[in-house]
């Protein structure tokens, strides 16, 4: 400003303004980031361009229109530091979490400057990045607090002493051992917490290390706090610094009383198999790849007129024949080569010249890794089983031959019987009609009751020839084309007045597109009629019997005749369908019958590859099921 006599006015205005100037000037050139910030909002007032290249900006200016909480991640640091800021202290040594505008993460370490700037009360703040350095430290302590944990949480018992024996470092599970925390034996020395010879001895340990500066490893008897004893596998070593100086001793410890424990049960065990080995009936032995005997039981040993120990280390060409090492290790072979278990009958001589069959089974041994390493072998003397199972199949095909010859002679009298059976029922019924005259009343019954025996005898004699032909093999079954409705129609009709007598009421269930079936039509209409006349005569009046046809998921026929009758248990179904076998109960004990009807069905569906199933329930009623194959369906 120009006075009116000429002067110049400096004004404190302008002397304010060069000295901002200056200092902003002073300020930029620095390659520290710095910010002048206002006491009282905190607001930027100045930045340099060291600043805004750490954080991120465009420039300088850019930084004077953000907020600052936009680049600190802890809004606790913030305030912490705007309240030492506010009351116009300076921060000493501020350490805060920042971030960049981008978002990236950086350490700073802060100082400040109460100043005036721009007629403002505000502050310099100095930026020195220390993200490195944190980095370190965070990393440091990561390290040192996994180390730590892994310690912590290792089972073996982990300390460091100094050269006088005092514990510089122990995990939680060495401190647990003498019942302190890690924190409380720090200072202390192996004689302050364990009995007097463990002390004396774990103190000669550290000895030992401290003089020859070598690791040593020991095992070594100790004690719990609560003098319980146990077994430790303890490695004591020399911890040197970084000039090569021995500073301290760690030591390593195991609990190996378990393992101890192990070894020794493992040696009963072993001793315990070894025994039961050797009084086993069977012989046993194990070869290595080569084929030398590496263990053999004493069966084995005796049954070659041998001691385990003389056996051993040789191979089966020293001790055997020609033709038994010759099959020997042909079959050990096979189990080399395959890595499977096999079982074979073998002829073999005793010392004594004697023969004896033998069944061996040899098998791969393999280690841990699943290496083949051998071949196991046990044979037993199955001698006089052979001999058993040789008499039994002779006692079988005796007693096939019998029961062949008995259905060949049953088959064969079917005249015989057949005959003179017809002449009585024939006879009977002339009498019925008084063609030899007439008789009484009484007569004519007992007449009637001679042709009712008649016909039941000749049913049964039919029944029993039938089956006699089939276990013969003469049965020679007609297979036709069979509508079934029509086949269960006829039998139904055949049966209805024996159901109208015992007020059984009968119905069907089929299906009216149901395919033919590819069966001999007598047999079939016989076993349907068989089946409904055990269906009426075991269900009691009021009851009732359905006959069902249905074609299962894979394929074939299903005929079900299912009653309400007296049912049985299901030990007695097995009885029922053997031939003359009747189930003992009271009902079916007052009705006649020979017990060939259902065994009769049996044959008759064996004829078609059929099957014939029972299910029943005692008190609730029986299914007798028809199972046709689905090559019989047409």
């Amino acid at each position: 400003m120009i006075l009116p006599n000429g002067g110049t006015n400096f004004s404190g205005y302008t002397l304010k303004q060069n000295a901002d100037d200056t200092l902003a000037d002073v300020l930029e050139a620095s390659p520290i980031g710095i910010a002048i910030l206002e006491r009282v909002t905190g607001k930027r007032l100045f930045a340099n361009t060291a600043l805004a290249t750490v954080l991120g900006a465009a420039n300088h200016e850019e930084l004077l229109h953000r907020d600052i909480g936009e680049t600190w991640v802890n809004p606790e640091d913030l305030k912490q530091a705007m309240s030492v800021f506010k009351t116009g202290q300076p921060l000493v040594n501020f350490e805060a979490e920042r971030k960049r505008l981008d978002g990236a993460p950086w350490w700073v370490l802060m100082n400040s400057q109460p100043v005036t700037f721009g007629g403002r009360e505000a502050g310099i703040v100095w930026h020195i990045d220390i993200t490195d350095r944190k980095l370190a430290e965070i990393a440091l302590q990561d390290s040192d607090a996994l180390f730590r944990s892994i310690i912590d949480n290792a089972h073996a018992l982990i300390s460091l002493t100094d050269l006088e024996g005092r514990y510089l470092l122990a995990n939680k599970s060495f401190a647990h051992l003498r019942g302190l925390s890690p924190e409380a034996l720090i200072g202390t020395s192996v004689h302050d917490h364990v009995i007097k010879e463990h002390a004396i001895a774990g103190a000669a340990q550290i000895r030992k290390v401290i003089e020859s500066g070598e690791t040593i490893t020991e095992e070594r008897d100790t004690y719990l706090p609560d003098g319980a004893p146990y077994r430790t596998l303890i490695t004591k070593f020399p911890v040197f610094n970084k000039d090569g100086r021995l500073t301290s001793v760690g030591s390593f410890g195991i609990d190996i009383s378990e393992s101890r424990e192990m070894e020794r049960a493992l040696r009963e065990s072993e001793a315990l198999l070894r025994l039961i080995i050797d009084n086993a009936p069977a012989l046993i032995n194990l070869q290595n790849m080569d084929g030398q005997y590496l263990m053999v039981n004493e069966a084995f040993a005796r049954a070659r007129g041998l001691t385990p120990e003389e056996i051993i280390g040789t191979t089966v060409h020293d001790r055997s024949t020609k033709h038994h090492a010759n099959s020997a290790s042909e079959h050990r072979q096979r189990v080399v080569e395959t890595r499977e278990t096999i079982a074979v009958e073998r002829d073999t001589l005793l010392p004594d010249g004697e023969p004896y069959r033998a069944l061996v089974t040899k098998f791969p041994v393999f280690d841990s890794n699943g290496v083949l390493t051998g071949v196991g072998s046990i044979g037993i003397d199955i001698t006089k089983q052979k001999e058993t199972e040789r008499q039994l199949v002779l006692a079988q095909e005796q007693a096939e031959i019998a029961n062949r010859a008995k259905s060949e002679f049953l088959a064969n009298m079917s005249h015989e019987l057949r005959t003179p059976l017809n002449a009585v029922i024939g006879f009977s019924d002339a009498l019925q009609t008084g063609i030899y005259g007439a008789v009484t009343p009484q007569q004519m019954e007992r007449i009637g009751d001679i042709g009712h025996a008649g016909d039941h005898l000749l049913d049964l004699i039919n029944d029993i020839l039938d089956l006699s032909k089939i276990e013969a093999g003469e049965y020679e079954p007609d297979f036709e084309d069979v509508e079934i409705e029509a086949v269960i129609e006829s039998s139904l009709l055949l049966i209805a007045g024996r159901a109208k007598d015992a007020k059984v009421r009968i119905s069907t269930e089929t299906p009216t597109d149901m395919p033919k079936l590819h069966a001999d039509q007598r047999i079939l209409k016989q076993m349907m009629i068989n089946l409904l006349s055990n269906a009426v005569k075991f269900t009691p009046s009021g009851g009732t019997v359905v006959v069902s046809v249905s074609r299962p998921n894979e394929g074939g026929m299903r005929i079900d005749i299912r009653d309400t009758g007296i049912g049985m248990n299901e030990g007695d179904i097995p009885k029922a369908l053997a031939s003359f076998g009747q189930v003992e109960a009271s009902f079916s004990r007052r009705r006649d019958g020979t017990g060939l009807g259902l065994p009769l069905v049996k044959a008759f569906m064996a004829l078609h590859h059929g099957a014939l199933e029972i299910e029943s329930d005692l008190g609730v009623g029986t299914v007798a099921r028809l199972l046709f194959p689905a090559h019989r369906v047409r």
